[in-house]
Parts: structure tokens; C-alpha cells; sequence
């Protein structure tokens, strides 16, 4: 028995700690003209892929990966040309090595304007294959004139998988949310909002970015099996030791953002009264209030909360859990609450800043008139009732969730199901499965947040494009 054992270890170890290292290779095309784009091996200059991109879109260059028993590392170089180019002046070089613990992606250089999302990534064997994201002609962040960004040097980001990094998929070992349809975790198919403005922060600010959010988060913690573990409470708790660990002091420096809500109310029965309504959405609002207040005893003097989009107008409340009346009254009285809350802070701090962005028009108006948001904030939306992706949960989802071992979160109901991505378009659906937005989305709410607090972006040929 145990020489069968040794000898079934010898053959697997191999395969589970040298196993290949893969990952996706997407280009994002902000410039005003189409471009071509190469993928070539770095020695030779072979060219293995050409694809042609259209302004404003975002398509999958391809998929690189070692081999599995040898060269374990794999070197290509990205290269881009706008028309009426004799030469190439935009080239990324990628660097993929499979180690014997982890694998990771490395990008050793990049030439002419160009962005990457993730300048090195490492994961685990186990985990699903990582993306990377080349954005050519990237539009500029300016917060010059921006004042609620004045002198900050840290942005504190708190609250659920709207903003989550890849935080819980990290925590849950890569199960929720797959990878394999979640873009490096995130509960999108692209980088989400906060993703975007770490990166720009970082880049073209010099301002760091500490993001705290978990999916599934609540606003205070839950004493059932019905939530994930995780909630502002918890969030802050990490905050606190990240600030001791890292020596941090200058909090009167500091920018905190707070969008929670979601996971309070999305799986509320349809048949919830008015009076559990103003319960409920009060307790959350007070818990908001109080994980504000704790920060500002921390030093903290600056602050961005977020309104919810309206629930009811979200796939899973509108057509599975038909609770769309009940979840919408939810959030509206919820965002009523929360602007009520934002002046009474000010009132009790005026020497702190207090601003609140209302994203709930602007969902709404998304949903209900989609030729006009497009037109108005450049998007291509059509779709504004399906997800984009579709399946069933496999054997193993089913059961844990009929027996109530996963808690039944919107966010877990929503991504820990089988997806199959159905629609090579989805640049034109609001939705990536039942609950989360799409990346266009998500880079239509990073822009009108920032444009909200007085920063802007500026394109390619404008002026002051070069000055960063």
C-alpha cells in the first residue's frame, strides 16, 4: 500500500507542481483609429497571431502558455501599429514563467503609449489562468483641479463585489468567483471600477490605493448561513492592521470611499412589509454611519459614499427571485437615507469633507433608454435585461446550495454557477450574470465617478495630454 502511494506521488508531483502556466492577452484600443497588433515570439520575431481592433473596443489577443515538462518560461513581445505606420511604435514585453510553488507573468518592458493593467502577477498552480490587459492611447487622469483629491496620499476603498479586487476569490482559493469567467477574480469580465482607479491613481498620481472590499460583504456582520462572513466590521478590522503593520499616521491625508448595501437587500423575501423595509435599511444606514465615524476617530477627514443602483431593475430580482418591488423600495429608501446621512455629517464635522455620488440615475437611465446613454457617454448597449452569461450551477453547486452549506448570497448565487459565456458581444450587455456589470459598465461608473469629484480625463492630441 504505501509503495503504491510512493509511487502514485512520484507521478502526480510533477503534474501538480510543475504544472504549465497559461494566460490571456487582451488589447483595449482607446485611440481614435483602428490598430494591428502582433504577437510574436521574442527571439526569433515569428509572428504567431495578427488581429485588427477597432477603435473603442476591447478583443482578446490570445492565449500564451510554457509546456509542461520543459522550458518552463516563455517570453513574447506585443507590438502595435496605427495606420499609415511604417514601424512599430508601441511593443509590451511579457515574461510567463511555471514554477515549482507558484507560476506568475511578468511585464519586463513597454514602448510609446501604452498601459498595462498588472505589471506582475503570481498564482497558485490550482488557480484558473490570469488576464492581462494592454490599453493603447489610455486616456489620461487629471485631478489638478479636483478638490476633494488635494493632498491625498492614500484612497481607502470599503465594500462589496462592486468594487472587490479579487479579494474573496483569493480568500475562497480561487472557488468563488471562478476565475475561468471572472477576470482575475473580479466579478466582471474586465477590470472593475476600482481596479481602473488604483491603476490611474498610481500612474499618474503618485497616490496609493488600499482596497478593502470582499464580495458578499454586509453592512454589519450576519449571525446566520444565509451570508458570507464578511462585512464592513470585518473590512475595517483589516484596515486597522494594515495601518499598524505599515507604520501609517498621517491619516488627515486619507480619502476613504464607501458603496455598500447590496448583500443587505438582494435576497430579501417579496412579501417584506413597509415597517421590516425601514427596519432593515435603518440598520444598515447606521452601520454605515458608524464604520464613517470610526474612521474619523482614526483621522481620516475625507469621505465619498455611493448610492445603489436600483435592485429591482437587476436579472436575478426582476426574473429569478421576483422580489424586484420589494428590492427596489430597498435601495430608494436606502439612497434617501444615505444623502440624509451625508448632510448630518457635515453638519457634525464641517472641518472634514463629505461628498456623495449619485449613481442611480444614470444606472436607471441606462436601463430604460439605452440609445440615449450610449450617445451621451459613448457605450454600446443593448442589452439591458439578460447576463451575458448563462448556465446551471454543476452537481456540487447544487447540493451545497439546496442544503444551505453556501450561504445564498445574491453575489454567490450569481457567480457560483457554471458559466458559459454565451455572447462574443459583451460590450453590449449591462450585465455580466445575474447581479454584477459588465467591464463597459464599470468603466463608465470610473469615469463618472472621478468626473463627479472634479477630475477628468484627457485623450490622445488634446491639450495638456503631454504634460503627464
Amino acid at each position: 500500500m504505501r509503495k503504491s502511494f510512493f509511487v502514485l506521488l512520484c507521478i502526480s508531483l510533477p503534474l501538480i507542481t510543475f504544472a504549465k502556466a497559461g494566460m490571456n492577452i487582451f488589447i483595449k484600443n482607446e485611440s481614435k483609429g483602428a490598430i494591428t497588433v502582433d504577437l510574436e515570439k521574442f527571439s526569433s520575431g515569428k509572428v504567431e497571431k495578427s488581429i485588427n481592433i477597432l477603435p473603442g473596443t476591447t478583443e482578446k489577443l490570445g492565449y500564451i502558455s510554457t509546456n509542461r515538462f520543459y522550458g518552463f518560461s516563455k517570453k513574447r513581445r506585443i507590438k502595435i501599429q496605427k495606420p499609415g505606420e511604417s514601424c512599430w511604435p508601441y511593443s509590451v514585453d511579457v515574461l510567463l514563467e511555471s514554477g515549482y510553488s507558484s507560476n506568475s507573468f511578468r511585464v519586463l518592458k513597454t514602448s510609446g503609449n501604452v498601459a498595462v493593467d498588472n505589471m506582475h502577477k503570481i498564482w497558485q498552480n490550482w488557480f484558473p489562468t490570469p488576464c492581462l490587459t494592454i490599453t493603447v492611447s489610455p486616456q489620461k487622469l487629471d485631478i489638478s483641479r479636483s478638490r476633494i483629491f488635494q493632498d491625498v496620499i492614500r484612497v481607502l476603498i470599503f465594500g462589496d463585489s462592486l468594487s472587490d479586487k479579487g479579494t474573496l476569490c483569493k480568500y475562497t482559493q480561487g472557488v468563488i468567483p471562478t476565475p475561468r469567467n471572472y477576470y482575475n477574480g473580479m466579478f466582471s469580465n474586465g477590470p472593475v471600477w476600482s481596479e481602473k482607479m488604483r491603476y490611474d491613481l498610481r500612474r499618474y498620481c503618485g497616490i496609493g490605493v488600499s482596497n478593502y472590499a470582499v464580495g458578499g460583504s454586509t453592512t454589519t456582520p450576519k449571525d446566520d448561513y444565509s451570508h458570507l462572513p464578511y462585512s464592513l466590521c470585518g473590512e475595517m478590522e483589516t484596515f486597522r492592521k494594515d495601518a499598524a503593520n505599515n507604520g501609517w499616521t498621517d491619516f488627515d491625508r486619507f480619502l476613504a470611499f464607501i458603496w455598500i448595501g447590496g448583500n443587505d437587500y438582494l435576497t430579501e423575501p417579496a412579501d417584506l412589509t413597509d415597517e421590516q423595509i425601514c427596519n432593515l435599511v435603518g440598520n444598515v444606514i447606521t452601520g454605515i454611519r458608524n464604520h464613517a465615524e470610526a474612521l474619523i476617530n482614526t483621522g481620516v477627514k475625507k469621505f465619498v459614499f455611493i448610492t445603489l443602483p436600483d435592485l429591482g431593475l437587476v436579472p436575478e430580482c426582476k426574473v429569478d427571485l421576483k422580489n424586484s418591488e420589494v428590492t427596489h423600495k430597498l435601495s430608494m429608501f436606502h439612497n434617501y437615507l444615505l444623502k440624509v446621512l451625508v448632510v448630518n455629517l457635515q453638519q457634525m464635522y464641517p472641518e472634514r469633507t463629505f461628498a456623495l455620488i449619485d449613481m442611480t440615475p444614470k444606472f436607471t437611465e441606462c436601463i430604460n433608454n439605452p440609445d440615449s446613454f450610449n450617445k451621451k457617454y459613448g457605450t454600446n448597449i443593448v442589452n439591458v435585461d439578460d447576463s451575458c452569461c448563462v448556465g446551471g450551477y454543476t452537481v456540487l453547486d447544487s447540493y451545497l446550495l439546496k442544503t444551505s452549506v453556501l450561504p445564498r448570497t445574491g453575489d454567490l448565487q450569481a457567480a457560483a454557477a457554471n458559466y458559459v459565456v454565451v455572447s462574443d458581444r459583451q460590450d453590449e450587455y449591462v450585465f455580466y450574470d445575474r447581479v454584477h456589470p459588465t467591464e463597459p459598465m464599470h468603466n463608465f461608473m470610473y469615469h463618472f465617478y472621478m468626473e463627479s469629484l472634479g477630475a477628468r480625463f484627457i485623450e490622445e492630441g488634446s491639450p495638456g495630454y503631454r504634460g503627464f
